[in-house]
């Protein structure tokens, strides 16, 4: 199993969060009772939501880090996950 794959299995077993359809539509999910947090869509590639103001916090950090993709506008982040 992929470092992603490891991390949403273990997460899925948190009390507050389940295993869902991605709204996407591709690869797993996970949701807190207010909506869907992360999404898996490959074996590296995962997408984590924030708030705005947790991007806006973190920026400086996210924007200097190759491993993360951070869009202008939205409050979805993507981490490249190295490592199995």
């Amino acid at each position: 199993m992929t470092l992603a794959g490891r991390a949403l299995t273990q997460l899925a077993t948190w009390p507050d969060l389940t295993e869902a359809e991605p709204s996407c539509g591709i690869g797993r999910a996970l949701c807190s009772p207010h909506g869907e947090i992360v999404h898996c869509h490959s074996d590296r590639d995962v997408d984590l939501h924030l708030t705005a103001r947790a991007i806006r916090r973190f920026q400086g950090h996210l924007a200097g880090s190759a491993a993360v993709r951070v869009e202008p506008g939205s409050q979805w982040i993507t981490l490249h996950l190295e490592g199995n």
